[in-house]
């Protein structure tokens, strides 16, 4: 599974509209992501500077070709409606002191 950004819009404070290409399976299909900002900071003794998000969506798993289902006690046990949910974290890489002056 990939996704590719093709475009962000804010979309209120801390959020924004990520729209791009999810491929599942070979299948590509548009998809836009509902993204907030939870907030950032600096962490100078540890990692730099640090950005935290969250996004979501919901995407018919058949558009995809996923189309496997399973019965329990005579009902469907995955929806054809699935949510997407992603949290992460962005980390500003620390500049090499030693490889920046060479």
């Amino acid at each position: 599974m990939t996704f590719k950004s093709t475009r962000v819009e804010p979309a209120g404070p801390d959020r924004y509209r990520l729209t791009g290409d999810l491929t599942i399976k070979g299948n590509t299909r548009p998809v836009t992501l509902e993204v907030t900002r939870y907030g950032e900071f600096n962490d100078p003794g540890m990692m730099g500077h640090r950005i935290a998000y969250g996004a979501t969506s919901r995407i018919n798993r058949k558009d995809f070709g996923l189309s496997f289902n399973a019965m329990l006690d005579g009902k469907f046990v995955v929806s054809d409606e699935i949510q997407i949910m992603i949290e992460g974290e962005l980390v500003e890489e620390k500049e090499d002191k030693e490889a920046a002056t060479g």
